[in-house]
């Protein structure tokens, strides 16, 4: 069975990324990316992005999950889009926050704390 690696996912695997509003920060948001099988692409193991918002306070966690779909022959994502424009807007808010991916030793040590814990 094929296993797709879209490299346009990449920043999202076990990535970690601040959730901003003007130069202040509101949380994070710690990314994963798996592999899951559909029946509509029966050969393929296709990926889907796992995002785990943690909000400043510490009061909320959400968890969001975004597949691609297909639009006029182009896989086409709802948050990895938005991501890649360097905005979130999380299923619970209205507000668009900007993003700033976080690296090296940052990323690692925010992985510890907002990363998934299973």
């Amino acid at each position: 069975m094929k296993r797709l690696h879209d490299k346009a996912l990449d920043p999202f695997r076990d990535g970690v990324a601040e959730l901003r509003l003007g130069e202040e920060i509101h949380g994070h948001v710690a990314t994963s990316v798996e592999h899951f099988w559909s029946p509509g692409r029966p050969l393929t193991m296709q990926e889907r992005v796992f995002l785990k918002v943690t909000w400043a306070d510490g009061r909320s966690v959400e968890v969001i999950e975004d597949y691609p779909t297909w639009k006029h022959d182009k896989e086409v994502w709802t948050v990895v889009d938005e991501m890649h424009d360097g905005v979130l807007v999380p299923n619970s808010h209205d507000t668009e926050y900007s993003i700033t991916w976080l690296n090296g030793d940052q990323r690692e040590r925010a992985w510890l704390t907002y990363g998934p814990r299973d």
